[in-house]
Order: structure tokens, then C-alpha cells, then sequence
């Protein structure tokens, strides 16, 4: 049986790992000094989720669980709107990103997060998702592990 049959794990085809925290400014500036290559990107409070797609077809939705296997949320994809089903890439591509809680007009520095993470993992952890509850979820892409190698294609692709 297969992990998915047996209602574990699935692994990642590439491993979500995190970022080392820096103490403060002056490390984040001693950090950046030698590098050229950077992608500045929002800080999103959501779910990490990797994507995968075969011939265009979405296949896999998999949580972040440990960084190298995550549980299969495919069976919830259907019901978020902003997960595509389909895409017209055609070569195997595998997306990773974040899902998050929709909300109109919040500052996160105001109002704190509102509970946003363990909103979107409570959602996709239930057996079922409404399509009410799925429209509350967005999709923020942040890598394309298998993907070109610069930026200016990364963008492209």
C-alpha cells in the first residue's frame, strides 16, 4: 500500500525548509552585505502547501508537516478557488507556497494575526471542507523548487 492508501504521511518531492531567525538589524545587514541575488517577498501568515502538477492537472496538495512529508490535502483542493486545477505548464511542476485566511482591510501590526494560521491548518485538518470555507482561502506561491535558476525566469515562468 502506498502512504496515501494507508492514510499517512506523503513526502515532499522538495523539502520545505525554514529560515534561521536573525537577533537584530545589524545581523540581517551583516547577512545581506555579500549578496546580490536576493527576492524580497511578503511575510504571509498562513499554511505552507506544495503543489504539484502533472501534464498541466493538478495531483497533490500537500501540508508542510515536518519539511520532508506532509499530509495530503488534494481531496480539499476542489473547494479553494484559488488553487488552480489546471494550469497550461505543461512539464511537471511542483509549486511551494502558503495558504491563507482571506481578510479584507487587516493590519496584521494593529490587529495581531486573528488566529490566521491555525484557522487555515483547523479548515484543511477536517474531513470535509465547505465551499463556503474554501472561498475563504487564498494561495500565496513563493517558490518553484525545480524552476529556473534566475530570477528574471523564475518571474517569467
Amino acid at each position: 500500500l502506498s502512504t496515501t492508501e494507508r492514510g499517512g504521511p506523503l513526502p515532499h518531492p522538495a523539502a520545505h525548509t525554514g529560515l534561521n531567525k536573525l537577533p537584530d538589524a545589524k545581523a540581517v545587514a551583516a547577512w545581506m552585505q555579500h549578496r546580490t541575488d536576493l527576492w524580497v517577498q511578503p511575510k504571509v501568515d498562513g499554511v505552507a502547501v506544495t503543489l504539484v502538477y502533472t501534464d498541466g492537472r493538478l495531483q497533490q496538495v500537500i501540508s508542510r508537516g515536518d519539511g520532508s512529508h506532509g499530509q495530503d490535502w488534494s481531496a480539499h483542493a476542489a473547494k479553494i478557488p484559488a488553487i488552480p486545477a489546471t494550469l497550461t505548464w505543461r512539464q511537471p511542476l511542483v509549486l511551494q507556497g502558503e495558504l491563507y485566511v482571506r481578510m479584507s482591510d487587516h493590519i496584521q501590526a494593529r490587529e495581531g494575526s486573528l488566529g490566521a494560521r491555525s484557522t487555515v491548518a483547523g479548515l484543511l485538518n477536517r474531513n470535509t471542507l465547505s465551499a463556503e470555507d474554501g472561498q475563504r482561502i487564498g494561495l500565496f506561491v513563493w517558490d518553484i523548487p525545480f524552476g529556473p535558476v534566475t530570477m528574471p525566469e523564475r518571474v517569467q515562468q
